[in-house]
């Protein structure tokens, strides 16, 4: 199954598939979910304004430069009452097949800036270098890459591995009732504390998911505590390229109680292989079919310490995948942590996920300061 049927003669321009919007859609083809927008989110407030001009000029010249971000986007403006909306259709939306990569939108002050990348065509550390060619603030990151010697290269070996645990030992699930909205819900707190590093953020994951589960008298024998962490394949610094350079790795935290205790599992899990650049095939009927037992109970993601003079505050949203997805976005800048939470509106009320991220703040906080 392909995501792009090839155009036929008398096809209308406007039904055919612009080749970046293709290529991203393959490199994202075969994650096992074909019903979330696979677009990510940062949302940043900088010391010194700036013009819905410049930012069209500036995301003219990247898109001319990388032409894998497609068409350049149209740069909206909006009241920052409005931030919240914008979030959400900057989430949401489904990227189509003309539209642009990246979608940008900045406040009537010109502070607040609002910035989305197709997953397939970013990461998070590439949606930070989009915005340090947006803004001309040289954004770099402490997170430091994982190498490519310690990548397995057999995806189809351990993707057959990943189906039988899929059909005897599938991820828990986050107690949540269906609903019948679509789309997600996007929250934020921030938090007064030292950079707590991804083996806290691991731990207190791992945690809220137990207390969460707990509360709600959840029963689910044979199923794992699992949570999938964001990586990337270069560092964050120097400022990293707007493209996308991403791996992951799945870590069984069952009996992960500690920050020492996810330090130690971190450094003995290695990612999962690299996706083939096209998903075609069978391949990814059979995973989207098990879709509903793929994947992991949270994914979360540290985009690490961005510190600049010229930045305020970075708020970053990950994708959640599956049925009952939730995602954890970390970001530290100088003396501030944010911690973003993205949740699937299908499975969570509003309420809830707000009762949720005060959850994952609760357990930050603990995991941090051990």
């Amino acid at each position: 199954m392909s995501w792009v049927a090839a155009p036929t003669a008398g096809d209308p321009v406007h039904r055919r598939v612009d080749p970046a919007v293709a290529q991203a859609r393959r490199v994202v083809g075969l994650y096992g979910d074909p019903d979330v927008s696979w677009s990510i989110v940062i949302a940043l407030r900088t010391t010194a304004p700036t013009s819905a001009a410049a930012l069209t000029d500036a995301a003219a010249a990247l898109v001319a430069e990388y032409p894998h971000l497609g068409a350049a986007p149209v740069v909206e403006t909006f009241d920052a009452a409005d931030e919240q909306h914008v979030l959400g259709r900057f989430a949401d939306t489904r990227y189509g097949d003309q539209d642009p990569l990246l979608r940008v939108a900045l406040d009537s002050g010109g502070t607040g800036l609002v910035v989305a990348g197709f997953h397939g065509a970013v990461d998070g550390l590439g949606l930070l270098g989009v915005v340090g060619a947006l803004t001309g603030l040289d954004l770099t990151s402490s997170a430091r890459g994982v190498a490519p010697s310690v990548e397995p290269k057999r995806f189809w070996t351990r993707s057959v591995r990943r189906l039988a645990e899929a059909a005897l030992a599938p991820p828990l699930r986050l107690a949540a009732g269906r609903t019948a909205r679509t789309g997600d819900e996007l929250t934020a707190r921030v938090v007064e504390m030292m950079r707590p590093g991804s083996a806290a953020l691991v731990a207190a994951a791992a945690q809220a998911v137990r207390r969460w589960n707990a509360s709600a008298s959840v029963r689910a024998p044979g199923r794992r505590l699992v949570v999938a962490m964001g990586l990337s394949r270069r560092p964050g610094s120097p400022t990293p390229a707007p493209d996308r350079d991403t791996a992951y790795v799945r870590l069984v935290a069952d009996a992960i109680r500690t920050t020492g205790q996810a330090r130690e599992l971190l450094a003995h899990s290695t990612p999962e292989p690299a996706f083939p650049s096209d998903a075609s095939g069978v391949a990814p009927r059979v995973i989207r079919m098990l879709s509903t037992r793929l994947g992991a109970t949270v994914l979360v993601s540290n985009l690490g310490r961005i510190d600049h003079p010229g930045l305020v505050g970075l708020r970053f949203w990950p994708v959640p995948t599956g049925p009952a997805g939730t995602a954890i976005g970390l970001a530290t800048t100088a003396g501030t942590t944010t911690v973003a939470v993205r949740a699937r509106r299908g499975w969570f009320t509003p309420q809830a996920v707000e009762d949720w991220t005060d959850l994952v703040v609760e357990a930050l906080l603990e995991a941090a300061a051990q």
